[in-house]
């Protein structure tokens, strides 16, 4: 079984002013926040799963046990690392207030990023900075696995 993905093209302008060809892999996902050690409790990525894959059933499960979790986009490049770009209208105002609130989304341990067992990224503990919009927040996580 094949994981779906939305795949494109994007040209990133270089210091020199020429373009570099940058390939990204794109998932719906649901991204449930909190440390996987610790039953999705306290700050980072606890679980990432393809949105279309997981039922109704499941997503009101995880709500009624208070794993916060978010609907997102997550773009994957070779050389630019993992970019999940979360849908603000889904996070919950006291999502917001603990994982949002600040400059910086926390990660407290590792998570690997990964699609039907294959690890694709893994993302390093650390803070990353948080890039906020009316409808959007972002976060990039660099290739420092």
């Amino acid at each position: 079984m094949t994981h779906q993905q939305f795949n494109f093209s994007a040209r990133k302008p270089q210091t020199d002013g020429s373009l570099a060809h940058q390939n990204w892999q794109q998932y719906l996902v649901a991204v449930t926040l909190g440390r996987p050690s610790a039953s999705c409790k306290h700050l980072g990525v606890c679980k990432i799963e393809m949105l279309q894959k997981l039922p109704q059933s499941v997503l009101a499960a995880n709500h009624n046990k208070g794993c916060p979790f978010v609907v997102a986009i997550a773009s994957l490049s070779d050389t630019q690392g993992l970019e999940i770009i979360f849908c603000r209208s889904s996070i919950h105002p006291r999502t917001y207030h603990k994982h949002f609130m600040n400059t910086y989304f926390i990660v407290e341990e590792p998570y690997p990023f990964n699609m039907e067992g294959e690890v694709l990224f893994t993302i390093a503990k650390g803070q990353y900075p948080l890039l906020k919009s009316g409808t959007m927040i972002t976060v990039r996580f660099d290739k420092r696995m």
